[in-house]
């Protein structure tokens, strides 16, 4: 789930931008959470806890720290996040830029460059920087999803995410892993089973193989998902090839 902060000290364009924020994404059917900060020290406190993947940050604030120190500080300790920033005046320009913001908008933002912004975040989180955050035991990994072999449900009832380099455990059901990767060519080939397309390697009969070396590694496809999984295979590989 995306996660998107709105920091400015003006109630007024925080509901503003909320709203265009919710209508694209119910419009999308995007799954993401929108938090709302008046200042620069909450949106600093919240983003230590938990990272952003997207801040909409306003540069002339009243209070202490302007929307320059605190995308000073964020970039120390969330370097991933992304950076919007907005303003009434252009001389910030740049002075934003210094601090890799994605981008600049002049208030007041009219919907469709809102959107417009958004689409493009977005577009740019799952093509470049795309990590899927899991936590567990009290600890939190951002794992990139294009590492990632496949997840299954082992015995005690715990999803086990298999990556190229290690493996990690998470809480949460194999349905809800499956609504979030499935944008990124997962498919669900077993009810306990989900596989990244972009590893396979082979296919026979009843099994699909994800890993050729060191050993060779195949899953089971249940007989009712067969001709799903074959259909769905067939046109990830036409999309891939475009």
């Amino acid at each position: 789930m995306f996660r998107i902060g709105v920091c400015d000290d003006e109630a007024y364009f925080r509901q503003v931008l909320e709203k265009q924020l919710m209508t694209y994404l119910k419009f999308y059917e995007q799954k993401a959470e929108v938090c709302l900060f008046e200042n620069g020290s909450d949106f600093l406190k919240a983003a230590g806890d938990q990272a952003f993947n997207l801040v909409f940050l306003d540069i002339e604030m009243e209070a202490e720290e302007t929307g320059i120190k605190v995308a000073e500080s964020l970039q120390k300790e969330s370097p991933d996040t992304l950076v919007i920033f907005v303003t009434s005046h252009s001389e910030y320009v740049p002075r934003s830029f210094r601090v890799n913001a994605f981008q600049y908008l002049t208030k007041p933002v009219k919907t469709e460059l809102i959107t417009e912004e958004i689409e493009r975040a977005m577009r740019y989180i799952k093509t470049q920087r795309s990590r899927y955050e899991i936590n567990w035991n009290g600890k939190q990994y951002f794992i990139l999803i294009k590492k990632i072999r496949y997840v299954e449900t082992d015995k005690g009832h715990n999803v086990v995410v298999h990556t190229i380099e290690e493996n990690y455990k998470t809480k949460r059901s194999l349905n809800d892993v499956e609504d979030d990767l499935k944008p990124y060519g997962f498919l669900r080939i077993h009810r306990s089973v989900l596989i990244n397309m972009n590893f396979i390697c082979g296919k026979r009969d009843k099994e699909i193989c994800i890993q050729k070396k060191p050993e060779e590694i195949w899953l089971s496809v249940s007989r009712d998902r067969q001709k799903t999984v074959d259909a769905a295979y067939i046109s990830w590989r036409r999309k891939s090839s475009i």
